[in-house]
């Protein structure tokens, strides 16, 4: 039987009453509106068990077995088929996880005066999610990638939300800031094998330094200077030890006030974006995640960039280097080399002239 033919009959079907339309989605929610998810998910669904996640069976099956397909083959007997059951609307499930994210959020709009009783009013669709975050959005929006999943939410099937998350600021091991931010973040012995890198590789990253400096770090190494400039204590950059100790540094008071959320082990720098997600089950969860951004900005502003470090962009590297082979020479009370990388010189003739 052709596709032709099915459709055909399927058309006449419907047209004499033996089919019925499927229900209209919205005749199948228990909730219309966005303000109904303020509800207790057993208030809305009574006598129903929670839904527990299930495993799909075919993500473990073996591809290459063959599958029995359907065919569609003509009806032989003339029978007259019978009557067609009465279809009544069944509630589709939400998950209780959306539930608590509504009910968070909205805990958390009390707390800071941005509860206004019009957002409980959108209806229970995409647009309606959205508008509902919105001013979340707004408060988070500084500190990316927070409201990264917020920004999208208006597009997705508000059935097959199992809850709302937020995105914590990180760095990520696919991309090379990765991998510098934890040598700043390993102190002395870290940021030793990232500046040993760039060094050996230095024609690949146009890194120029002056002879003396080649000479220093050929004779010294970088092991010997970079733990001389964690324990520099004069005028630096950066204080390595600050950053060796980043919990206590930047996120004791997270520690502190958010225990809960602290014990979870979001991750700092991570693969493929695993362990930053959020999911917000409490007003608190909203203000851990804006503390982690805010900390996290800071921690990262006291460092070199690690894009342009690894770039060499106006050559911040071989500055940064000359800084440390400066603070060996002053700990050692050896004459210092007055030095300036040839693209440091150029930025600023190019400011000079009004080009930048």
């Amino acid at each position: 039987m052709s596709s032709t033919q099915i459709i055909n009959r399927l058309r006449a079907a419907c047209a004499s009453g033996t089919l019925q339309p499927i229900p209209d989605f919205s005749a199948a929610l228990a909730v219309t509106t966005v303000g109904d998810l303020l509800q207790a998910w057993g208030d809305v669904y009574p006598g129903i068990t929670v839904p527990q996640e299930e495993f799909n069976r075919s993500v473990f099956g073996y591809k290459g077995l063959r599958r029995p397909a359907l065919t569609a083959s003509a009806r032989r007997s003339r029978r007259p088929l019978p009557a067609p059951r009465q279809i009544t609307p069944v509630p589709k499930i939400i998950d209780p996880g959306l539930f608590t994210s509504i009910q968070a959020i909205w805990a958390w709009y009390q707390q800071h005066d941005l509860a206004q009783p019009g957002l409980l009013h959108g209806p229970f669709t995409g647009d309606g999610l959205a508008a509902f975050v919105l001013p979340l959005w707004e408060a988070v929006e500084d500190w990316y990638p927070l409201g990264i999943n917020l920004e999208s939410i208006g597009y997705e099937n508000p059935i097959r939300l199992s809850g709302i998350s937020m995105v914590l600021p990180h760095e990520s091991y696919d991309d090379e800031r990765g991998g510098i931010v934890e040598g700043f973040l390993r102190g002395a012995d870290g940021l030793h094998w990232v500046l040993q890198n760039f060094y050996d590789c230095r024609a690949d990253y146009d890194i120029i330094l002056p002879v003396p400096d080649l000479r220093l770090i050929d004779k010294i190494g970088f092991c010997d200077l970079t733990k001389c400039y964690a324990g520099h204590k004069g005028e630096k950059t950066v204080d390595l030890i600050k950053l060796e100790n980043w919990e206590k540094s930047y996120f004791s008071k997270i520690v502190e006030q958010w225990p809960d959320q602290w014990a979870k082990d979001y991750d700092i720098i991570s693969a493929y974006g695993d362990g930053t997600e959020v999911v917000i089950t409490s007003a608190a969860d909203i203000d851990f995640a804006l503390a982690w951004g805010a900390a996290f900005e800071r921690m990262i502003g006291d460092m070199p960039d690690p894009g342009s470090l690894h770039e060499n962009c106006g050559g911040i590297t071989e500055e940064f280097i000359h800084e440390i082979c400066n603070a060996w020479r002053r700990e050692n009370h050896k004459r210092i080399v007055k030095w300036t990388s040839p693209k440091q010189e150029t930025i600023s003739h190019r400011i000079k002239v009004g080009e930048l």
